[in-house]
């Protein structure tokens, strides 16, 4: 996944100022960077570093140029026999793919620069998500896709659980994926039977975009109804539907009915009442609390 790249200065030759014939020459030592590889979204501090190795004093305009869309003016003021680092304002690589990154010199007071430095710099993009993941014959299938523009290696996990025991089986298997690069990962036969609920759990290690990283897969369906009006409560009656569920009982708790997530956030949803029932959509698969009345819900909703 996401590589690591060390900070590298690319010398450039030692350039020589021509200067008038009653006055020594002076020369200048020129380094550019950023890093020979930048990551795209990473903001980077372009630089570059001048030497006068003269005796007389220099004052000059620094333009740099990064690609297309960036620019930016620094100035710089050698004594003889002094050094600097210039600093120019931040960049943010974005569009992936190679970027010429030019730099010139241009005396005070006058319009053509006497020295142009060029070289170029690479703009990564390490992304690699999981696109679908299923199950079929037994066997998990984790669908792999890089979207960067280099090739990465990458370990996708796979975590089985269920929800009576908790972790019952984990496995990893590496990848090396080229650019553009599409593969299938296949999991060995476990077997999951009913009726207890299996969460399928893949992930791939860490690169520049963790949103896609993830992905769950929820086989069966599983209700834990949680009476919390005392001793001998009823719960309600709650049946799993398509997007939602139908909940029966007695008018006045199906008046009251909300629905959050595990983390107590309360969900918007589509309802339609009759008179000794509750229909509710709009949910997709995940884990759910129904409070109706006096009675509180878990329901999971299986892809």
């Amino acid at each position: 996944m996401k590589k690591s790249f060390a900070a590298c200065l690319f010398a450039l030759p030692v350039l020589a100022l021509a200067a008038p014939a009653d006055l020594l020459p002076v020369e200048l030592e020129f380094f550019l960077y950023p890093i020979l590889y930048a990551d795209s979204g990473v903001p980077l501090i372009p630089g570059a570093g001048a030497t006068n190795y003269g005796s007389l004093p220099v004052v000059a305009d620094a333009h740099l140029h990064i690609g297309p869309a960036y620019t930016d003016t620094a100035l710089v003021s050698l004594a003889g026999g002094s050094s600097m680092t210039v600093a120019f304002d931040t960049w943010l690589p974005v569009i992936r793919g190679h970027k010429t990154i030019a730099c010139s010199l241009v005396l005070a007071g006058e319009d053509t620069a006497f020295l142009r430095l060029c070289d170029t710099t690479f703009v990564v993009v390490c992304d690699i998500g999981i696109d679908t993941m299923y199950r079929q014959g037994g066997c998990t299938y984790v669908v792999v896709h890089n979207y960067g523009n280099v090739h990465s290696s990458v370990v996708v996990t796979l975590n089985l659980e269920d929800s009576l025991h908790g972790l019952r089986y984990s496995d990893r298997i590496s990848l090396f994926l080229d650019e553009g690069d599409v593969q299938t990962v296949v999991f060995p036969f476990y077997d999951s039977p009913p009726p207890v609920l299996w969460y399928y759990c893949a992930s791939l290690s860490a690169d520049m975009r963790m949103e896609n990283n993830y992905d769950t897969l929820v086989v069966g369906a599983h209700i834990q109804d949680v009476p919390v009006g005392g001793p001998g409560a009823q719960p309600l009656r709650l049946v799993p539907a398509p997007g939602g569920f139908v909940l029966y009982g007695p008018a006045e708790a199906l008046d009251h009915v909300l629905v959050f997530d595990p983390t107590g956030r309360m969900l918007a949803t589509t309802r339609r009442r009759e008179s000794d029932r509750l229909q509710v959509s709009g949910l997709g698969p995940g884990v759910y609390i129904v409070s109706a009345g006096d009675f509180r819900h878990k329901l999971v909703l299986a892809r």
